[in-house]
């Protein structure tokens, strides 16, 4: 347990990378505090986590007005790098 007595602060601890980052923590003995603006996310996994015998706390975050968060594709950008493919392969 490489993080026994330390404290992690994760934003976007909800989902995806966050989540499973909190999960690791935890599970390196770490207390989790975790923060996202989707609340019942961030505490659904701290009760993960306390389930598992960690401690972990969930927290809202908010954005200021005007500063709201979409995702690429809901900002109808491409989701890819700029001068990616879609492909994997090189191009010959």
């Amino acid at each position: 347990m490489r993080l026994n007595g330390r404290v992690a602060a994760i934003t976007g601890g909800a989902l995806g990378i966050g989540r499973a980052t909190a999960l690791l923590f935890a599970a390196e003995g770490a207390a989790v505090a975790l923060g996202d603006v989707e609340v019942g996310g961030a505490e659904a996994v701290a009760r993960e986590i306390a389930k598992g015998g960690g401690k972990a706390s969930g927290y809202r975050l908010t954005l200021p007005p005007g500063r709201e968060t979409t995702t690429s594709r809901e900002a109808g950008e491409s989701s890819r790098p700029p001068g990616s493919s879609r492909s994997a392969s090189p191009r010959a």
